[in-house]
């Protein structure tokens, strides 16, 4: 495995490099080959109570494992925690048991109750049925079964069981990156890598194929398990966008009745959840590579749904139980049938972990857009060493912008423009006039909600015309609607007056906190307010 630190690439531009085989050329090139360390008998110091500890330290924080069990036991980061006083923090992987699974017995009043349930169910015509707002009808002695649609453990309020007893480590220690691979069980390991520079801990985990040879269906979490105070609350981010509080066993908006207390405190997560300890200015925040589900069932402790794979079917419209293998048949004779056999399918992925203290967003809102949007590697063989000839190994090609865009700015589109006028003259009817210079549809976004950064939820603007000087001299700038099928000013003016009960006609959103719409873009000038998208059509002489 080769790892190098790649100098800063400029917004959409790109580095060459050159990567040369050969344990020759690598000795010339001074670069230091990793030391790897299997930690089952060395590398340990004495600690406290008769326990012993490794600390793996690279840039900016030091890992903890307990020998004892094999686990991580504290996170430290330098300008963070205090020196002496880390976060104590564990991370592995785990799974809930899966409701309604073959191998797990209920216990005989539940299956009575069970039985009655169903048989109740089976007389109400679909329009009859009334379900609860938290649980979709479910109740503790309810005969559903988790699977593809429903999410439902074995027991009310289960402790998720650790995959492993005592995890194997092997540390691999270089100068750009340090790995802590663990191994809790054949289909479950992960990776803790430490890279420097890097305000983050990426936990890398592969989990797969869950054994499911004694009838239980299992639901894998990643399991965080922290000190943090956090009274109840957990952050999820709405779509990458603002960020919800989500308080234990509790709706904002209702009474809720919790049947559910697993499951019901699990929230979708497209990008990042934090949970923070007012109390000792910390805050944890997991940035997550794909879009997956969350809860913290307990103060302090974090649980990400990485792979299920289940035995029994939900009965919500899929018509299998929700067990994906490598290998998948469609009997002829059996219309709509699908058999699976082999082993269960393996899965990959990762989150980063990091450690602040409470209320900073910046390395949030950060890491959130490196990994939705991270740099593109291609490669090439020996033509494209050629190809270098024409400019410095590492030299950036040149790209579109002329200047980085200020932090809390993201740059949400940029693509050639159909040569055609906008799509607000084609809809005055009027005949289309001819094509004039070229034009961009530019979406710029504001990354940052109220309150979230004392500097950089404030409005910012941007020059438009002096950041796409690459591409020509901006010759006019007509904001369009977020879709970019219309004027904004024309859609504005079509815009529904919603009369309210305080007898306003017209309720707006503003500039999204307090100031004005129309400011949005004057000239060639963007102004964005907080959480605000402004679409822009650039025409260029």
């Amino acid at each position: 495995e080769l790892v190098f630190e790649a100098r800063s690439i400029p917004a959409l531009s790109s580095r060459r490099y050159i990567v040369t085989a050969g344990a020759a050329a690598v000795a010339e090139a001074g670069v230091p080959a990793a030391a790897v360390t299997a930690c089952a008998d060395a590398g340990w110091a004495d600690g406290e109570a008769g326990h012993d500890y490794l600390e793996v330290a690279h840039g900016e924080h030091t890992l903890t494992f307990d020998r004892a069990t094999g686990q991580l036991v504290s996170l430290g980061r330098s300008g963070v925690t205090a020196e002496g006083s880390p976060l104590a923090l564990s991370v592995g992987l785990a799974f809930y048991r899966g409701f309604g699974s073959p191998g797990i017995e209920l216990s005989d009043q539940m299956a009575a109750e069970a039985a009655e349930d169903r048989k109740a169910e089976a007389k109400l015509r679909p329009q009859d049925l009334k379900h609860s707002r938290d649980s979709f009808g479910i109740t503790r002695q309810s005969s559903q079964a988790s699977g593809a649609y429903i999410f439902r453990t074995a027991e009310e309020l289960e402790t998720p069981t650790p995959a492993g007893v005592r995890p194997t480590i092997e540390v691999v220690r270089g100068d750009v990156v340090t790995e802590v691979r663990q191994s809790f069980a054949p289909w479950a390991n992960q990776t803790l890598r430490l890279s420097r520079g890097s305000p983050y801990v990426e936990v890398e985990w592969t989990v797969g194929p869950v054994p499911v040879d004694d009838g239980v269906g299992r639901e894998v979490v990643l399991t965080l398990s922290s000190e943090l105070a956090t009274e109840k609350v957990l952050y999820t981010d709405a779509n990458g966008r603002e960020f919800q509080q989500r308080v234990r066993n509790e709706r904002p908006t209702w009474d809720l009745v919790v049947s559910e207390p697993v499951a019901g405190n699990f929230y979708p997560v497209t990008a990042a959840a934090w949970m923070a300890d007012e109390a000792a200015d910390l805050q944890l925040s997991v940035l997550t590579d794909r879009s997956q589900s969350m809860g913290s069932v307990r103060d302090g402790d974090l649980d990400v749904l990485v792979h299920r794979r289940l035995l029994v079917d939900d009965g919500r419209g899929v018509g299998e139980p929700l067990n994906e293998t490598v290998h998948a048949t469609y009997p002829q004779d059996t219309p709509r049938t699908i058999v699976r056999h082999g082993d269960g399918i393996v899965v990959r992925g990762s989150v980063r972990l990091h450690l602040g203290h409470a209320g900073d967003a910046r390395p949030v809102r950060r890491g959130m857009d490196e990994l939705l949007h991270p740099p593109v590697v291609a490669f090439g063989g020996a033509d494209a060493a050629a190809a270098l000839e024409q400019g410095a190994a590492g030299d950036p090609l040149p790209g579109p912008l002329a200047r980085e865009l200020p932090v809390q700015v993201q740059l949400v589109t940029l693509r050639v423009w159909p040569e055609t006028p906008g799509a607000g003259a084609a809809a005055t009817g009027k005949p289309e006039a001819p094509a004039v210079g070229k034009r961009v549809l530019l979406r710029l976004g504001h990354a940052f909600a109220l309150g979230e950064d004392a500097e950089l939820s404030r409005p910012v603007d941007v020059d438009v015309a002096a950041l796409l000087t690459p591409l020509g001299t901006a010759r006019r700038c007509t904001r369009m609607s977020l879709s970019a099928n219309q004027d904004w000013s024309r859609m504005k003016a079509k815009k529904l007056r919603w009369r309210t009960l305080e007898g306003a006609e017209d309720v707006d959103a503003g500039g999204w906190d307090g100031g004005g719409e129309a400011e949005a873009v004057v000239g060639c000038s963007v102004r964005l307010h907080a959480m605000a998208i402004v679409t822009v059509e650039v025409e260029f002489e």
